[in-house]
């Protein structure tokens, strides 16, 4: 990620918060996504819109979103310091279930 975070050259202080939150996005995948660690797979991948940074981390567990809802944070008491990591680091987070979990970090780089 690093690497493509200088292609697009972003700002240190954005490239820093979002290799956080992606890390956070992979690491929750690998501790509560991966109910068999031998075989399941954890699927990262990104998309350059001109405007928008975003990171996807998709891994084969149950998620906590809803169709298209965010991860509440407040009911999981001090469970959710990792979802407070990803939304200090991206601009949006969303999760979402669709055959397996999925994490879409969204982040809009400021102009340089």
């Amino acid at each position: 990620m690093r690497a493509v975070f200088r292609n697009l050259r972003l700002a240190e202080d954005d490239a820093g918060g979002l290799l956080i939150a992606v890390g956070e996005a992979m690491s929750n995948a690998y501790l509560h996504g991966t109910p068999d660690r031998g075989s399941d797979l954890i699927r990262l991948g990104w998309n350059w819109t001109g405007r928008e940074l975003i990171v996807t981390v998709r891994d084969n567990g149950n998620g906590c979103g809803n169709g298209e809802r965010l991860c509440p944070s407040d009911s999981r008491g001090s469970l959710a310091r990792g979802v407070e990591l990803m939304r200090t680091g991206a601009d949006q987070v969303v999760f979402f279930d669709d055959n397996g979990a999925n994490v879409v970090l969204i982040k809009r780089p400021r102009a340089a």
